[in-house]
This record gives C-alpha cells, sequence and structure tokens, in this order.
C-alpha cells in the first residue's frame, strides 16, 4: 500500500470515528450541545488519541528556559538577569506555574524545567534538566540568533523533553517558557512567519511604557527586514519557518517547536499556553502540519500580537473552533501558568465522554422535536 492510499484509509477511519464519538456525544443526559465548548475539546481529545474512550491521566508541563541577545538593546523591563533567579524559584516550587499546577492538578501533573541556554550557568538544581545549547542567543538584530546547528540543538531538547514525558505516562504536554526578551524574540518570529506588522505583533511584555513600546517595535521591525533574505531565501519567496527560529528566535521557542512536533508525532494532546508558546508551535506546525492536529489553546493572552498567531493557525488549515484559547484571563505572564490552569478542563472533557451515562443508561426520555 502506498502512503496516499495509507493515508485515504486512515482518513477514512478517521471520518467513522468523528461520527461514533458525536453520537456518543448526543447520546449523553443532557441537551445537544448544551455543555458548549467542553463537547468540542472532549472530541478533540478523543479524536487525537484515535478512541471514543479518551482518558486524561497525566500531564507533563514542559518549561524551556534560555536568554536573549536582543535584550542588550533596551526592549524588556526587566534584566537579562532575571531569568536565572526564575528558574532558580521554579525549581523551589515557589513560581507562579509551580504554585498553580499544584493547586489545580497536583496529584496527576508535573513540570520539567529545561535549561537550554539561560545565560548564566546555573549550578544543578532539583528538576532541572541542563540541555544547554549556548550563554542566550545572539543579538539578532545585528546577526543571526542561533546557528542552523544549535536551532536543531535547540528543537532536538524538545523532542527529547516529550520522550521522557511520555515514558512517565503523560497524556498530555503543556509548553511553557522562561525568558526575559522573549515577547520580543516571539514577535519577530510571528511577523516574519505571517508578514504580520510588528504594530500587530509587538507587545507591552513585561510591562513596558509607550516610548519603550515603540523603540521594541522599531527593533523588531529592523530585524525583521534584515534576515528576510534568509528568512525567504526559496525561489518563489516563501517563508521557511526554520530559517525564521534560527535568525530571530530564541533556544526555548525552538525547543517548544521541536517538542511539539515530536508530541504530534506520538499523537499526545499538545497544550499550548499563551502567545510566546503559540508563536513557537506556529513554526512547528509550518514545518510539520501534524502539528495542527493535536494543539489545544490554553488562554488568550493579553499579549495583542497573539490574536494574529491564533488566527494563523486557521490560515492553516486548523478547524476554526480549535483556534478558540480555553480560557479569558487576562494573563502575560508565561511560564506555562494558563496551561497549568487549564489542564482540569481537559480532564473534564474527557471524563464526561467516558463516565456521563447516556440516555439508555439512565432510562431517561429523549427530547422530542417541536411541532
Amino acid at each position: 500500500m502506498t502512503a496516499a492510499e495509507r493515508e485515504t484509509v486512515q482518513g477514512r477511519l478517521d471520518d467513522a470515528l468523528h461520527a461514533r464519538i458525536e453520537s456518543a456525544l448526543d447520546n449523553k443526559t443532557k441537551p445537544q450541545g448544551s455543555l458548549g465548548y467542553l463537547e468540542r475539546i472532549a472530541s478533540r481529545i478523543a479524536m487525537i488519541q484515535r478512541t471514543e474512550t479518551p482518558r486524561i491521566t497525566r500531564a507533563r508541563v514542559l518549561l524551556f528556559a534560555a536568554d536573549h541577545g536582543v535584550t542588550v538593546n533596551g526592549v524588556s523591563a526587566y534584566p537579562a538577569s532575571v531569568t536565572a533567579a526564575m528558574v532558580r524559584t521554579a525549581a523551589a516550587g515557589n513560581a507562579a506555574m509551580s504554585v498553580l499546577t499544584r493547586a489545580v492538578a497536583e496529584s496527576w501533573a508535573d513540570i520539567d524545567i529545561i535549561d537550554v541556554g539561560v545565560g548564566t550557568v546555573l549550578p544543578a538544581l532539583p528538576g532541572v534538566t541542563s540541555e544547554r545549547v549556548a550563554n542566550g542567543t545572539r543579538d539578532f538584530l545585528h546577526d543571526m540568533a542561533m546557528t542552523a546547528s544549535q536551532c536543531e540543538a535547540a528543537m532536538r531538547s524538545g523532542t527529547e523533553a516529550v520522550g521522557r514525558a511520555i515514558a512517565s505516562g503523560a497524556d498530555v504536554i503543556a509548553l511553557g517558557e522562561m525568558g526575559i526578551g522573549n515577547t520580543t524574540s516571539a514577535a519577530a518570529v510571528l511577523s516574519a512567519l505571517t508578514g504580520a506588522p510588528v504594530s500587530e505583533s509587538v507587545g507591552r511584555g513585561t510591562g513596558i511604557d509607550t516610548q519603550m513600546l515603540a523603540h521594541k517595535q522599531a527593533v523588531v521591525e529592523c530585524a525583521v527586514a534584515r534576515h528576510r533574505g534568509v528568512t525567504h531565501a526559496a525561489p518563489d519567496g516563501r517563508v521557511d519557518p526554520f530559517a525564521v527560529l534560527t535568525c530571530v528566535g530564541g533556544f526555548e521557542l525552538a525547543a517548544m517547536a521541536g517538542a511539539a512536533i515530536a508530541a504530534a508525532a506520538a499523537r499526545r494532546v499538545v497544550l499550548v499556553d499563551g502567545f510566546i508558546a503559540t508563536c513557537a508551535v506556529l513554526a512547528a506546525a509550518m514545518i510539520d502540519a501534524r502539528v495542527l492536529d493535536v494543539v489545544i489553546f490554553a488562554h488568550r493572552s493579553a499579549e495583542q500580537g497573539h490574536a494574529r498567531a491564533l488566527a494563523q493557525f486557521v490560515t492553516l488549515g486548523l478547524p476554526d473552533e480549535y483556534a478558540r484559547p480555553l480560557l479569558d484571563l487576562d494573563l502575560r505572564l508565561g511560564e506555562g501558568s494558563g496551561a497549568a490552569l487549564a489542564l482540569p478542563l481537559l480532564r473534564a472533557a474527557a471524563c464526561m465522554l467516558t463516565e456521563m451515562a447516556t440516555f439508555d443508561d439512565a432510562g431517561v426520555a429523549r427530547a422530542t422535536a417541536p411541532a
């Protein structure tokens, strides 16, 4: 059987499975569609796992940390040294995402902190895996952020983190990041991937003022233009997402992209945090379209470029209903904090499909059609 024939057969199998899942949802003891978006998420998880009885029993938050050379241009309200301090805080279990993960999923979710390039070399810390590519990226305003081999190494760290998560039994891979300057990098990635004006992709990040925002936008605009000859080097002028990550990305963004691709290959749910994670996963989806089949967006960030990034997933072929994040809480912290908060909703959606009684089970009469 050829690859095309196998794909056709799998498509038919998936269509038949989807019909059975929808029928199962409609047969639960509730008015059809009354659980709203939770039903769509239940169907999504079931299709990712390719079963009518999905389960969410274990989750792992992958928290990738790295620093960015572009911060020398004054694009952040905080110094780069804060990244190392936040990794130490997370390792001690006191960071926001540590607290939130414990609060909502202590018994079934854990955190893997991966240092892929923090500027300060950290001592061995409990819960921190060292897969350092370099002491932060280069300043992409004046140079490529990283070499191709460094980008590959960062992506490989994401692949390996997913392998560890799967070995531990994780059904859900939640993606998060830490790194001063990474909203600048994510905005540059977004504009380079999509052609979005920097006025739509660059936001206030850590809370910069209007003057600093204008400066940050100017830095991103210059950088994207500088690297266009590399990011759009194909004869037809199409964007190369790997080249974008190499030119203006960050080690943690490349790692999240690698993680998303690996999780898609293993058909694990990829729970995407906010703006930065979404931009990284957008690059991943443009490298490997299978990523579109497994992503669920945790929350809508207050960072202005997030809406543009989500819309681009629809352009790539993601059904519009799945480009809708689960939560909208005006979060802009990062760290996987929004993903942590969304974990219980995934578990509830799967349990609703597998544990909720049907009309036949409960002996409940179905609604009759209106006259």
